[in-house]
């Protein structure tokens, strides 16, 4: 849902707080799950008579936990998924953002474009951080179907720089705040599962199907958003 650069950018900054074992697959982590070619690579799941969405982070942390205490390969993926969930409550829930009107998600991603630069710059991100992994022996290859190389092609390409254009509707101003509230959102939930417990609720984090969103239902957010303001 984030960016790759985002979340890169996200862990970069988690560096400062937080000590890690193999920043490499760490980062390679903290993308993969936007790198698969078949399969459910984000365990994403129905629920509430199919009413809203979630990520099974149950099941992932029941399945992959053991590897995420050892391998930061495994941290990372778990850390994009909860970073994808902190963005959509960002997004959609705060910002009124709705992916199925038409064009949203193409000026989403055509912002992400223009913003990859600022946010590399910025965050101190090169493209020589990218380094692919073979995953074939990895328990995570029976999650999804991954391509790891061509994931790490396609983000260190997007370091290559372009003319800033005008932003459709996400701004650097939006970017820096998402990614200062996911390092804490991050650090924080490493923090409890390194105390035993159980992590964050998948339910409690859930978000409507954007297609049961009306318009009307839509607008009455955005304006009930500027009234706050």
């Amino acid at each position: 849902m984030a960016s790759s650069m985002i979340h890169l950018a996200v862990v970069q900054e988690m560096m400062k707080e937080v000590s890690f074992r193999d920043i490499a697959r760490l980062r390679l982590g903290v993308i993969l799950p936007d790198g698969a070619v078949e399969g459910n690579s984000h365990l994403k799941k129905k629920i509430c008579e199919n009413t809203r969405y979630t990520y099974d982070l149950e099941i992932f942390r029941e399945q992959y936990g053991a590897y995420m205490k050892k391998d930061d390969l495994y941290l990372g993926y778990y850390l994009h998924l909860i970073q994808d969930m902190l963005y959509r409550r960002f997004l959609y829930g705060e910002h009124g953002w709705n992916s199925s009107i038409p064009g949203n998600v193409e000026k989403l991603h055509r912002d992400y474009e223009i913003l990859n630069g600022y946010v590399a710059e910025k965050y101190g991100l090169s493209r020589e951080m990218v380094q692919e992994i073979d995953l074939a022996d990895e328990p995570l290859a029976q999650l999804a179907e991954f391509d790891a190389k061509g994931l790490a092609e396609e983000v260190r390409g997007e370091f290559a720089p372009m003319e800033e254009e005008e932003l459709s509707v996400f701004t650097k101003e939006m970017a820096d705040e998402y990614i200062t509230r996911a390092v804490k959102f991050c650090v924080e939930e490493m923090k409890t599962l390194s105390a035993g417990k159980s992590g964050l609720d998948s339910t409690a984090w859930s978000w409507e199907k954007p297609e049961n969103i009306s318009h009307e239902k839509l607008n009455q957010k955005l304006n009930a958003k500027i009234e706050n303001m």
